[in-house]
């Protein structure tokens, strides 16, 4: 059996039926690859792919991360050729084991941090967007876009929930906001709370013949895709700021943070399964925050003894001269004496510091008689 048979055969209607369209495409993507590239092998071979199917996509300048997520997917559909186990009871047992693609490791990358006044530079240039949508009046058209800043980084919704929210699904008594699983990524019924300062945005800009109980979308966008990101990218430029839709999602995130959100209420807030996705991706915590919060345990010094002054140094000037000889050794004392008139000559006013072999005492030589007055034994000079 081929590989591209077994997946739209056997694992789209039995492992991706309850899954939506997007997934079911996305899969069928990292198919495709090993298709293109191995000429659709059988599933007795896909063992003997691994390591070149991800260097072929490295070659093609595909990311580490999606190298990644397509060699996951595979693997997911590989589990369901194997036998079965304790959590894959509903394998085929096509083969004896199971075939892996070992994924790329992938670096994170760091987030890029949001300041209010990145927020606020961003919102005062789309008060210069005066030409779309061409449906609302030309003073009306900023308002549009900076309702759609407030929308966002109050609900943490992604952009395909801003343009399909219609205005019945607001309820303005409880301050609520119901999401369609239609247009929801979760692809579940559920609601997520409002606050009144989004209502007073929201209202700015309701068409006089529309109603808070009409099913027209509050965002609409008729444009399409090129025109939206025409006048979103020329506000960035004027904003001198790099900050996008989804980035408001984040920016939401951080608020939440900032705000002393749990780590449940913040995996709710961002629509997530599991916290590690939220800190991971979206919003990861700041610790300047936390270590300005730090109060160190410092004991009461009223109660302390102070410990005695140390001592002062010696003046300068009452240090003796000292001329700390190069390291030298001699084999007898005629050699010292040599050496002690020599450097007597050089340098005046000056001692010799000797080490003699018997012990570690230095001994300041002032004259010629008590180098003679040294045994034969070897001396030594030292630094």
């Amino acid at each position: 059996m081929k590989l591209s048979q077994f997946f739209e055969e056997v694992y789209v209607p039995t492992y991706l039926a309850d899954a939506d369209e997007r997934t079911t495409q996305s899969y069928r993507e990292s198919v495709r690859k090993v298709v293109m590239i191995f000429e659709d092998p059988t599933i007795n071979e896909i063992n003997l792919y691994g390591a070149k199917f991800v260097s072929e996509l490295k070659k093609q300048g595909l990311a580490p991360a999606t190298i990644a997520k397509h060699c996951g997917q595979l693997n997911s559909i590989f589990l369901k050729l194997g036998p079965t186990g304790y959590r894959n009871r509903d394998a085929r047992r096509l083969l004896d084991y199971v075939p892996y693609f070992k994924p790329p490791k992938v670096k994170l990358k760091p987030l890029r941090v949001f300041k209010d006044e990145n927020f606020q530079s961003l919102f005062n240039a789309f008060s210069k967007e005066t030409e779309y949508p061409r449906y609302l009046p030309s003073e009306k058209r900023p308002l549009f876009w900076q309702a759609m800043m407030v929308f966002v980084s109050i609900t943490a919704v992604r952009r395909e929930v801003v343009l399909g929210i219609e205005w019945q699904e607001i309820n303005r008594e409880e301050l609520s906001l119901y999401i369609q699983p239609e247009i929801d990524k979760k692809d579940k019924n559920r609601s997520k709370p409002l606050k009144s300062e989004l209502l007073e945005y929201l209202e700015q800009i309701r068409q006089p013949h529309t109603n808070w109980n009409s099913n027209s979308k509050i965002f609409q966008w008729t444009h399409g895709n090129k025109c939206w990101y025409k006048c979103w990218h020329k506000a960035e430029e004027l904003a001198g700021v790099k900050m996008g839709l989804h980035d408001l999602k984040r920016f939401s995130g951080d608020l939440a943070l900032r705000a002393g959100a749990s780590d449940l209420e913040l995996m709710q807030h961002m629509d997530h399964e599991n916290i590690s996705t939220s800190l991971k991706h979206y919003c990861r915590p700041k610790t300047r925050d936390l270590v300005n919060k730090i109060t160190v345990p410092i004991p009461n010094t009223d109660n302390v003894t102070p410990l005695p002054p140390s001592p002062p140094p010696p003046a300068p000037e009452q240090l003796p001269p000292v001329h700390i000889a190069p390291a030298f050794q001699f084999h007898s004392k005629n050699e010292i004496i040599q050496f002690y008139l020599n450097e007597t000559k050089r340098l005046e006013h000056s001692d010799i510091v000797v080490r003699t072999s018997g012990g570690t005492v230095l001994t300041i030589l002032n004259s010629e008689e008590e180098i003679s007055g040294d045994n034969n034994s070897k001396t030594t000079l030292v630094n």
